[in-house]
């Protein structure tokens, strides 16, 4: 298999290493997102879901919720990873709707460093194009938002863009261990989102990772989800026919035209 050189570590010039840059863009992130986590971390129906399946796996009754027609039943209707995240601060004697403020923080600075590392990969030795990229994310209003509130798309967005750098350095490099890293990140994004499962699916079937790719996943990963948002939960996925997929994606292209 062909290998590709891979760029040396970014600097500017032999003074200031690149991640002195990154720092700096996490540092303008939070500037933003702490003083709305000021009062608390935001919160909507998904939220109430996800925290109080965190209290409960916390208290020892598992990943469950402790509202709706079954009291303490089982969360079926969103994936179980995020939970899980908002209870460990639980098992460490602290409170996860407390704690899930500075969870949302930590997960904006690890996306802004996992953005820069992909932009870098294209920029090369231009330290500065990662860092403006990254801030050009980072600060952008609808990824502040995301993070500002009790969701899991922080944490999906991480561990799909880890996913996808383990995945292009395997097929840079043919380093095995890389592979099983990737799909191991890419499992876990499923755990996170279950429109992730159709992404990744996506972008593994089509034997690359380009823009294209990439986009072509995302548009796969919209139309799975659709109809679990049209049924409030995964469980249509099992009675859901192929041809239904297909065709409701042709919808959306046809859509994206207009």
């Amino acid at each position: 298999m062909a290998t590709t050189t891979i760029p040396k570590p970014l600097t500017i010039g032999s003074k200031v290493p690149w991640w002195v840059l990154i720092l700096g863009v996490i540092g303008l992130g939070l500037a933003f997102l702490l003083p709305a986590l000021r009062l608390g971390v935001g919160v909507s129906p998904d939220s109430a879901a996800y925290l109080g399946a965190a209290r409960n796996l916390a208290a020892g009754k598992g990943v469950t919720v402790p509202f709706g027609e079954v009291i303490d039943g089982p969360l079926t209707q969103f994936p179980p990873l995020y939970p899980i995240l908002l209870a460990v601060p639980g098992f460490l004697g602290g409170d996860p709707i407390a704690s899930a403020g500075v969870i949302q923080a930590l997960l904006l600075a690890g996306n802004t460093v996992v953005i820069a590392l992909m932009i870098g990969k294209i920029a090369g030795t231009r330290p500065w194009a990662a860092a403006a990229g990254a801030a050009l994310v980072t600060l952008s209003p609808n990824f502040l938002a995301i993070h500002q509130m009790a969701w899991a798309e922080g944490l999906f967005i991480w561990l799909t863009l880890l996913a996808i750098l383990a995945i292009a350095d395997y097929l840079q490099t043919a380093r095995p261990a890389l592979l099983w890293v990737g799909a191991a990140l890419a499992g876990l994004a499923t755990l996170t989102r279950y429109a992730g499962a159709a992404f990744i699916g996506a972008l593994a079937a089509s034997g690359r990772v380009s823009d294209a790719a990439v986009r072509d996943a995302l548009i796969w990963g919209s139309v799975v989800a659709s109809f679990s948002v049209e049924n409030f939960g995964a469980d249509s996925l099992a009675r859901v026919r192929w041809e239904s997929i297909v065709s409701r994606r042709r919808e959306l292209l046809r859509m994206m035209k207009v």
